[in-house]
């Protein structure tokens, strides 16, 4: 679950937990994150904290990887993160040129999408893996 280490997102990882699930809390703010952990701990679940950047490739593969590592595969995936340097894609950028609107919106869809297609890759990968 990225986007797990407050809030609604961490709100989230303990209602999946309490529910049965083992979950894998992602974010930027380790701190954070630990917390989350402690409290799903707590409450009688099963989590892990891995920092994830949604903004890099290489940190969204690194959590696909390690949620299947530690928990031996991927069942779910919720992604409730955000890029605050894209809070202000909307307000006010109509004023802006075409393509100065385009590459904003761009990059606050990027982090998004890309959480998205991770773990439809993986799904894809385990599909084709368990063929003859």
């Amino acid at each position: 679950m990225v986007g797990a280490t407050s809030g609604i997102g961490c709100a989230t990882a303990m209602a999946f937990a309490e529910a049965g699930a083992n979950v894998v809390v992602a974010g930027r703010r380790e701190h954070e994150g630990a917390e989350a952990v402690r409290e799903i701990e707590a409450a009688g679940g099963e989590a892990t904290f891995v920092r994830t950047d949604v903004t890099s490739e290489e940190q969204v593969a690194a959590l696909m990887d390690a949620a299947v590592t530690t928990y031996g595969g991927l069942d779910r995936a919720f992604n409730n993160a955000g890029c605050e340097s894209n809070l202000g894609v909307a307000a006010g950028s109509v004023a802006l040129p075409r393509l100065e609107r385009e590459h904003r919106l761009w990059r606050a869809a990027r982090p998004p999408w890309r959480c998205l297609g991770a773990p439809v890759g993986y799904h894809r990968e385990m599909r084709q893996s368990a063929l003859p």
